[in-house]
């Protein structure tokens, strides 16, 4: 036993905390607002609000479990400074000894890359952590603005008094969908900064044992860290994963049926602005018979275009409020899990050396 790689590893669990701390910090930032807007929010905004915070939650229980251990850690270093080697050794032969189980996945991940472990991190997790800025969508019909009548007016409208009527409309629906699609980015991102520090932990306590550290506390100290490491990724990192997919799924589908109401909306303007027109030649041509008989077939193929425009309209409300529900129960299964998250020390413990007191 080597004191000083004890203290090596301490210094690697100490930045994992640090690290574990801003993804922590990250995630707040970008936590959904109480105050989100927009009749959706009333289906999902709790339960999204309340997936975030099972997130941050779950973090910073592994924040503390890491800080924990780095003290735990140090604390066994002392005890190996302070004890006769020999004495230690007899010591240690009386814990109660802990067989290897099969390999973790972190284990065969560490293997594949083919590195020799030590205790340096070989991924900068905090470099994951990037700003995330308002998720760009594109709909393939947003070029027809451009011959859309409706497209115009608002345009106009919007100069002179300062509002945009649709915008509106459409935000009092669905609200800002763009805070669960950055609050979806954050959480992706926190993900693969947590894989990155679960691989730094599982080459950390690769390289402290058997190397550094043998016998029965050694092995007990290494199965708690590859399981502590493993627990990372299936408890924290693919939950939140699952979650990051949901969360871009429902602000996808709302851009689309804002973007596909829009259209609707523009077509009923576009047809009114044709019935009125139709209605005005019709009227100027009363002399003749086929002015206002061709007047009244234009406004006959325009009302009806229009009602089938409304029909559209609802059908794709009630299509964005179905995968909304099916989105749901997949958010708040995510949450649970995180919320259930048994890592190995679930109270925050941390790893104690069993003889440093």
């Amino acid at each position: 036993m080597e004191p000083h790689a004890l203290d090596d590893f301490a210094t690697l669990l100490g930045r994992a905390g640090d690290d574990a701390s801003a993804v922590r910090q990250y995630l707040t930032r970008y936590a959904i607002p109480e105050d989100w807007p927009g009749e959706l929010s009333r289906m999902i905004g709790p339960a999204a609000r309340a997936s975030m915070e099972s997130a941050i939650e779950a973090v910073r229980k592994a924040t503390d479990i890491l800080y924990v251990s780095a003290e735990g850690m140090r604390h066994a270093a002392n005890y190996y400074r302070q004890t006769d080697a020999t004495a230690a050794a007899q010591m240690d032969a009386t814990l109660p000894g802990r067989e290897p189980g099969p390999a973790t996945a972190q284990e065969g991940r560490w293997a594949a890359t083919g590195i020799t472990p030590t205790f340096t991190d070989v991924h900068e997790p905090q470099g994951r952590l990037t700003p995330v800025d308002d998720v760009e969508y594109t709909h393939w019909l947003a070029d027809l603005d451009l011959i859309s009548p409706a497209h115009h007016i608002i345009a106009v409208w919007e100069q002179i008094s300062g509002t945009n009527p649709l915008n509106d409309a459409l935000d009092f629906i669905v609200g800002d969908w763009q805070s669960i699609a950055n609050a979806g980015r954050s959480l992706e991102n926190a993900a693969n900064a947590l894989e990155d520090l679960a691989l730094n932990l599982q080459g950390g306590a690769s390289a402290l044992h058997p190397a550094w550290w043998q016998g029965h506390a050694g092995e007990t100290a290494y199965q708690f860290f590859a399981r502590t490491a493993q627990a990372v990724v299936d408890l924290l990192v693919m939950p939140m994963r699952e979650l990051a997919a949901r969360f871009a799924e429902i602000s996808m589908g709302v851009y689309h049926y804002s973007e596909a109401t829009s259209g609707f909306i523009k077509g009923m303007i576009d047809g009114a602005v044709v019935v009125a027109l139709a209605a005005a030649g019709g009227a100027a041509s009363a002399a003749t018979v086929v002015g206002p008989v061709f007047a009244a077939g234009v406004v006959a193929i325009e009302v009806a275009r229009i009602l089938a425009l409304i029909s559209s309209a609802t059908q794709a409300l009630t299509t964005l409020y179905g995968v909304g529900q099916q989105v749901l129960g997949v958010i708040r299964s995510s949450a649970a899990d995180l919320d259930g998250a048994a890592l190995p020390a679930p109270s925050g413990g941390g790893y104690a050396h069993p003889l440093a007191g």
